[in-house]
């Protein structure tokens, strides 16, 4: 069936492609152009459109969306986070303190402890 955007494309000049898809693929490219009453070129292209066209790797290019979205914060000028000294600092005093408490302790038992330490 010709869509309107097939006819569309046809017009301002296309390539043909033939591509090698899994059957699973197959069923999905039906089921969705039956469901959005489209070509199965149309939800090709609709998914072409949607792929970044960049170097960014899809990790990358995942979480820069959220951050494009506002889901993810950049604190990397917060200065309210530690310095690289204090981060060494806490973490030899986590060291230290794993060293002295080799057994396992259980939560309430950590949490009253760090109360009735002195910071």
């Amino acid at each position: 069936m010709a869509s309107p955007d097939d006819v569309y494309f046809a017009e301002l000049g296309s390539v043909r492609k033939q591509i090698y898809i899994t059957t699973e693929h197959d069923r999905k490219l039906k089921r969705l152009a039956q469901r959005w009453n489209c070509t199965e070129a149309a939800i090709v292209r609709r998914a072409l459109d949607d792929v970044r066209d960049d170097d960014l790797s899809p990790e990358d290019a995942f979480f820069e969306q959220l951050r494009a979205q506002g889901s993810i914060v950049d604190y990397s000028n917060d200065p309210d986070l530690p310095s690289e000294d204090e981060v060494r600092a806490i973490r030899a005093r986590l060291a230290m303190w794993v060293a002295a408490h080799p057994g396992s302790i259980g939560l309430d038992e950590a949490l009253r402890e760090d109360r009735d330490t002195p910071h």
